[in-house]
């Protein structure tokens, strides 16, 4: 089942140097809106912590590279931009070496992978995604070694260290755990399974040291030491997350297709029937690698099913693409067995569709039309995430800047707020302004007085009026994106 692994590891290299070379070229230096802008800011204005939202391994990559770049937004976006070249090589290494594809296979996998629009975006964007895509990628080939090595000691140890690392970032890459950890345990033979789980469990316990000691760190400033309500915290964030995750709002059916839409859109032309090819021909081959594939694709859809009222849930498929890639691969190498020269532009058409249909759609006013809530412009950005020369959000706060003077508080929405505080925080542009991160309440409208209250809007979502406050308000713009609200007369 095995290629020439030395062989492999080179091409893997090459392709994923490649691919994180495209991502750096098509990412921006400037500081964007929302999570990316406050990624960055709290990588180095904030200590490292363990909580759902501080990703510290993130956060500590791009503080190292920080003190050598000097800029926290581009530091965040060299680390995306890398991790997800890393997550690219790693795809290739894994269906050429661990399951025997041929070169064109993937080239197939590898650039269905790379260009999926959601791993894509985040790797230019600065997002937190793009790392979770390599551990997706990683935890997958893991799974794999584990059927190939039969009780490796090497692979024991990588899937406990690596489980342990998934501490330091997002809790969805949690969900793939178990399969994670079992994987060799389950492939080991009768009698060395026991040996097999003790060298897991001791690779868990080395890699959830760096964990285990922010969760102790924070125990001892926290008033009440290590409590319930810390682990929470630490380990689900707020109780409206498990709330949102037991008690979902919409029908199954409506997430399905929720789900099979954005898979779709990431995975365009001939790459899903290729999919479904090489899903059938690994079943065949090797049954027991087929399912743990499918526990992995199963632990992926979790939240994208689950959290129906997050309007960007669709992110947390990036856990599903790589297993699908996979599949695209293994559907080329099937075809390639039967008909030689038909691979090369089937591999090519796999990688290419992608950027050609997100292009099309950025390019007409029907694609555009498909994002109703982003205004033209931001819609064409989301379509094709080509960032290059793209001064995110400092224009707009150079303007805000200038209407915010003399004012101590602005009340503004999640995208304009991270915006607002990396500029006071980073770049020290009004750093004494308060940003309060919601709409301001009627009571402190109406005691304002004739200067009202300042609300910053996102200014690349439409629509402005319908997200201002209206009960008993007058709102007044002063700026794009800005308004000053005062008492209704």
């Amino acid at each position: 089942m095995t290629a020439d692994r030395p062989h492999a590891a080179r091409a893997a290299l090459v392709v994923g140097a490649t691919a994180a070379l495209f991502y750096l070229l098509l990412s921006s230096a400037a500081p964007r809106w929302g999570d990316a802008a406050d990624l960055a800011r709290r990588a180095v204005a904030e200590p490292l912590a363990p909580y759902g939202r501080s990703y510290p391994l993130q956060a500590a990559l791009a503080r190292l590279v920080d003190a050598v770049v000097g800029d926290p937004a581009r530091s965040m976006t060299i680390v995306t931009s890398l991790a997800a070249g890393a997550g690219v090589g790693l795809l290739h290494f894994t269906c050429c070496a661990l399951l025997g594809c041929s070169r064109w296979a993937a080239f197939a996998a590898a650039g269905a992978w790379a260009f999926s629009h959601t791993y894509w975006s985040a790797a230019v964007d600065g997002e937190t995604y793009a790392l979770l895509g390599a551990f997706a990628v990683a935890a997958l080939a893991v799974v794999l070694a584990a059927r190939d090595a039969h009780g490796s000691p090497r692979v024991a140890y990588a899937a406990g260290l690596l489980v342990g690392l998934m501490l330091l970032h997002h809790r969805a890459s949690l969900f793939a755990a178990p399969v994670v950890l079992l994987a060799p345990i389950i492939a080991a033979q009768r009698g060395t399974r026991g040996a097999v789980a003790r060298r897991v469990v001791v690779a868990l316990l080395l890699g959830a040291l760096p964990f285990v000691a922010l969760v102790w760190r924070e125990a001892w400033l926290a008033p009440d030491g290590l409590s319930v309500e810390l682990l929470s915290a630490v380990l689900v964030g707020t109780p409206r997350n498990a709330e949102l995750l037991i008690f979902s709002q919409r029908p199954l059916l409506a997430s399905i297709a929720y789900v099979a839409r954005w898979t779709l859109f990431n995975l365009p032309g001939p790459a899903l029937p290729l999919a479904a090819v090489g899903t059938v021909a690994l079943w065949r081959r090797d049954r027991g690698a087929a399912t743990l594939a499918a526990a992995l694709v199963l632990a992926a859809l979790v939240l994208p099913l689950r959290l129906d009222v997050v309007g960007d849930r669709y992110v947390f498929l990036v856990g599903v693409y790589p297993v699908a890639a996979l599949a695209v691969g293994l559907g080329v190498d099937r075809i390639a067995r039967c008909r030689p020269r038909v691979p090369v532009p089937v591999a090519l058409c796999c990688a290419l569709s992608a950027p050609i249909a997100y292009a099309a759609l950025a390019l007409s006013e029907p694609g555009r039309d498909l994002l109703s809530g982003l205004r033209p412009q931001a819609a064409r950005d989301f379509l094709l995430p080509v960032r290059t020369g793209d001064p995110g959000s400092r224009p707009w706060v150079t303007v805000a800047a200038r209407a915010l003077r003399g004012r101590d508080r602005v009340y503004a929405e999640w995208g304009a707020a991270a915006a607002l505080d990396y500029a006071r925080e980073i770049e020290g542009v009004l750093p004494a302004l308060e940003v309060v991160r919601r709409p301001p309440s009627r009571e402190e409208i109406a005691t304002a007085g004739v200067g009202g209250v300042v609300v910053a809007l996102t200014p690349i979502w439409s629509d402005d009026r319908v997200r201002l406050p209206s009960q008993g308000a007058a709102p007044e713009a002063i700026g794009p994106a800005l308004y000053r609200v005062r008492p209704a007369e």
